[in-house]
C-alpha cells in the first residue's frame, strides 16, 4: 500500500503485506487483523455519526414545537413541516386545507391577578395557556369530521394527522385541519367556537373554574386566489422550491384571513358580555352609560365587569382556580 496510514487513520504495520506466519505478530495474516482493525474503528465512527444524528434530529423537533405548549408547533416548525411533507404542500395547493384560528380572552387580565407582591404572574398566564391549548385539541377532536388517531401511510412513513396544531403567537392558537372541506371545516369551527363560547364562561365562572372564552375564525384554502405574481420566485427556481414557496404562501394567506375573520367575532363576543351583565344587573347601564354606548372602546372593563359579575370565586383565587380547571380537563 503507497499510504503509511488506513483510511481509519491507523498506522498500517510493517508487515500488513505479509501473507505468511510473521515474528513480530505471530498471526497467519497481518493484512486480515489491519482490516479487522479498520472496520472497527469505521463502525465505533458510524455509531458516533448516528448518535449524533438522532441527537440533532430530537433537537429540530424540539426547536419546532412551542416551549409551553409542545403538543403545538411554533410557526418556523409549521413552515419546516410545508418543507418536508409533500402531501400536505399538495393540500395547500389543491385548495385542500383549512386553519382555524383562536384569540382568548383575558391572558393579561390573568397574568395581572396573578402578580403577587413582585412576583411575575408568568406562571399563572402560562397555566391558563395550557387549558386553552387542551381546550383546542380537545374540542377538535372531538368532531366526528377528523381522525381521532393519526392516518398510517405506508410501511415506514410516520403517521399522518389530520389536524395539526400550532401558536402563531402570544394569546393565539391554530388548528389546520386537513383533508377537510369548506363545509366541513366550518363544522370544525362551530364545535371549537361552542367550547370558547361567553355563556360557557359564565357557567364556568359560577362554578369556581377558570372562565376560557375566545373567538374562532375559520377559512378554506380554496376560498383564496394566490397569483403568481403575488410570489416573489427567485430566477432558476426549481419545481419543488416553487411548490414550497408557493404552499407557504397559501398557508399564511389562509391563516391571516382566518384572523382577520375571527375580529368581527371578538366584537360580537364583548357585545354578547355586556348583554349578559345588563341582563343580570338592569341597573348596570344607568351606572356604566359610556360602555353601552360604545362598548368596542371599553373592552378591558368589559372584561373587568364580566369577570367580577360572573367569576368571584376565579378573582379571589386565580390560581386555584386555574388549577380547578386543569385537573377536571
Amino acid at each position: 500500500m503507497s499510504s503509511e496510514f488506513l483510511e481509519s487513520g491507523a498506522p498500517i504495520p510493517p508487515c500488513i503485506n505479509t501473507a505468511e506466519r510473521c515474528a513480530p505478530c505471530g498471526i497467519e495474516s497481518c493484512k486480515a487483523l489491519a482490516i479487522g482493525a479498520e472496520r472497527k474503528v469505521l463502525q465505533l465512527r458510524n455509531q458516533e455519526l448516528m448518535t449524533t444524528n438522532a441527537r440533532l434530529g430530537q433537537q429540530l423537533e424540539e426547536a419546532r414545537h412551542d416551549d409551553l405548549l409542545p403538543e403545538f408547533f411554533n410557526l418556523f416548525g409549521m413552515k419546516h413541516l410545508i418543507e418536508t411533507d409533500a402531501e400536505l404542500r399538495r393540500e395547500l395547493l389543491e385548495g385542500r386545507c383549512g386553519v382555524l384560528r383562536l384569540d382568548v380572552r383575558g391572558l393579561k387580565f390573568v397574568n395581572d391577578l396573578t402578580h403577587h407582591g413582585g412576583v411575575s404572574g408568568e406562571g399563572g398566564g402560562n397555566d391558563f395557556l395550557r387549558l386553552v391549548g387542551a381546550r383546542v385539541m380537545g374540542s377538535s377532536n372531538t368532531s366526528p369530521l377528523v381522525r381521532l388517531t393519526p392516518r398510517s401511510t405506508k410501511e415506514g412513513d410516520e403517521p399522518v394527522k389530520d389536524l395539526l396544531f400550532f401558536r402563531p403567537h402570544g394569546d393565539e392558537l391554530g388548528t389546520a385541519v386537513r383533508r377537510v372541506t369548506p363545509e366541513n371545516l366550518q363544522i370544525v369551527g362551530r364545535r371549537v367556537s361552542n367550547a370558547f363560547s361567553v355563556a360557557r364562561g359564565i357557567q364556568e365562572g359560577r362554578n369556581s373554574m377558570a372562565p376560557i372564552i375566545g373567538n374562532v375564525g375559520a377559512a378554506h384554502a380554496s376560498e383564496l386566489t394566490i397569483s403568481d405574481s403575488e410570489i416573489s420566485l427567485p430566477p432558476g427556481t426549481s419545481k419543488k422550491a416553487a411548490e414550497v414557496i408557493r404552499a407557504k404562501a397559501i398557508f399564511d394567506a389562509v391563516s391571516q384571513e382566518a384572523d382577520a375573520r375571527s375580529t368581527g367575532i371578538r366584537r360580537q363576543q364583548y357585545q354578547e358580555m355586556l348583554n349578559a351583565l345588563c341582563e343580570d344587573d338592569p341597573t348596570l347601564p344607568l351606572r356604566h352609560n359610556h360602555i353601552v354606548k360604545d362598548p368596542q372602546s371599553h373592552t378591558s372593563s368589559i372584561l373587568k365587569l364580566f369577570f367580577e359579575r360572573f367569576c368571584p370565586a376565579f378573582l379571589e383565587d386565580p390560581e386555584g382556580a386555574i388549577q380547578r380547571s386543569l385537573a377536571q380537563r
